[in-house]
């Protein structure tokens, strides 16, 4: 009896490492999972999986994000002549921030550089100085503000907003101290930009507009959706913009 219950004790202690190894494994492998991933941590940006995509009169505000974005992201496209699938999947997928990616579109378009290089450079953590600091055809480059701003240190939100104003000034054809006095209202770049597609596409005053927006507290899709656009027509309509 002695011995038997020596080799269930045995066999108990054993059970129970088993167990305890089971777990261990276990748990490490979930915090492995779970870990933020080392290296690039600067530059990364909230997922583009948009649930509401249409106007919905009972929930006002749920489809603006999805607005905002697919607006600003068919002017980029259009102004740096790239894909906008490219812009998402380099958004989603390579986690680069908006400001960035500007930057990254800005050089490759103005000094022919390759887009994927500065990209690939920017998600490794490198600064922008240093990036530039790499390319042999920018050393002797001087007085252009994107390279001066870059070199100086300037702010990365600072230069990527300049990068967008330029663009809805350049497509749109309007003075920039517009843009800024939108600015100075409280509108963020991508709604700056459904504003003036707003104003063009409806011939609307942008007076008119943003009273919409900060008086009456409507939502930006509520507005577009009177208007007769769902969000998914605004984007085609930038895409296609002076297409015959």
């Amino acid at each position: 009896m002695s011995t038997f219950s020596n080799r269930a004790g045995t066999g108990i202690m054993i059970s129970n490492r088993k167990n305890f190894v089971r777990f261990s494994i276990a748990a490490f492998l979930m915090l492995l999972i779970t870990a933020p991933m080392p290296g690039y941590t600067g530059t990364t940006t909230a997922c583009h999986c948009f649930r509401q995509r249409d106007y919905n009169p009972e929930a006002k505000f749920a489809a603006d994000d999805y607005l905002l974005a697919t607006c600003f992201n068919s002017l980029t496209a259009r102004s740096f002549n790239i894909s906008k699938r490219q812009i998402i999947m380099l958004k989603m997928k390579g986690g680069i921030h908006q400001d960035d990616l500007l930057i990254a579109l800005r050089l490759s378009r103005d000094f022919s550089l390759d887009l994927q290089q500065l990209v690939s450079l920017r998600q490794q953590g490198y600064p922008w100085k240093d990036i530039v600091s790499k390319f042999k055809q920018l050393s002797g480059v001087k007085g252009n503000i994107l390279l001066d701003g870059i070199r100086t240190g300037r702010p990365i939100a600072g230069l990527g907003r300049e990068i967008a104003d330029a663009m809805v000034a350049d497509f749109y054809g309007i003075p920039k101290k517009n843009i800024e006095k939108s600015r100075n209202l409280g509108f963020g770049t991508k709604e700056i930009t459904l504003l003036f597609f707003l104003v063009r596409t409806t011939r609307t005053k942008p007076d008119e507009i943003v009273n919409r927006i900060k008086n009456q507290k409507e939502s930006w899709s509520e507005i577009a959706h009177a208007f007769g656009i769902s969000p998914a027509m605004a984007g085609k309509l930038i895409e296609n913009h002076g297409s015959k």
